[in-house]
């Protein structure tokens, strides 16, 4: 009799070490896989941190676009208040105009050199034709073909990059003409503020010096 409470009492040992083994190995996986508070309240505060951080930038980006935007509105309306009178063609200078611009037409790739008026003389300067036009200025007239006061560099006129001749050439009272850069005091202007240019450079008409029949080039 005692002999089988002995082999009792060992069953019921084992079956509450196997239990226990459970329990330990079950709470090892639980504890795993719960991240304790301390780091989940780290994790959330840095993922708040980075979507305010992101708002952040977006608005303040959008609002400095917006005021560059309106800086820029604000010195166009104050440049087209001081627009010399436009100039009017009549039918025989748009027409000397527009056969002059079917012969500038750039030939062949950028290398090609070998253009239709590649150099011309303005306001004692030589200046060359551009492939590819990246500057652009404003205007003190609009112009009276492209009709706009803005319009990108042609020619350049030196090699630092300072003097360009703007727009296309354009009859006018006997002469050829074109835009080339000047200074402009910009303190005269009436400007509301906030006030801003993108403009890289202003211009006004000059006579074409050489040659000076541009059609019989």
């Amino acid at each position: 009799m005692k002999r089988k409470i002995d082999i009792l009492k060992r069953k019921q040992f084992k079956v509450k070490l196997i239990f226990l083994v459970l329990l330990v190995t079950l709470t090892a996986c639980s504890t795993g896989n719960v991240m304790p508070e301390s780091i989940e309240s780290d994790k959330n505060k840095s993922l708040s941190d980075a979507l305010n951080a992101t708002s952040t930038s977006l608005v303040s980006t959008t609002i400095e676009n917006n005021d560059s935007q309106i800086s820029n509105n604000n010195f166009l309306n104050a440049w087209k208040k001081i627009l010399k009178d436009e100039i009017i063609l009549d039918s025989n200078e748009i027409a000397l105009t527009k056969e002059l611009e079917e012969l500038m037409l750039w030939r062949g790739d950028k290398y090609n050199l070998n253009q239709y008026l590649f150099e011309i003389e303005v306001n004692n300067l030589t200046c060359t034709r551009i492939y590819n036009s990246m500057g652009w200025a404003l205007f003190d007239q609009i112009h009276p073909i492209e009709k706009d006061f803005r319009s990108s560099h042609t020619y350049k006129c030196d090699e630092s990059g300072d003097l360009f001749l703007f727009g296309s050439p354009f009859y006018y009272q006997g002469n050829w003409w074109i835009f080339l850069n000047i200074e402009v005091d910009l303190s005269t202007l009436d400007c509301e503020i906030p006030c801003g240019r993108s403009a890289q450079f202003f211009a006004s008409k000059f006579k074409i010096d050489y040659p000076k029949d541009l059609l019989n080039n």
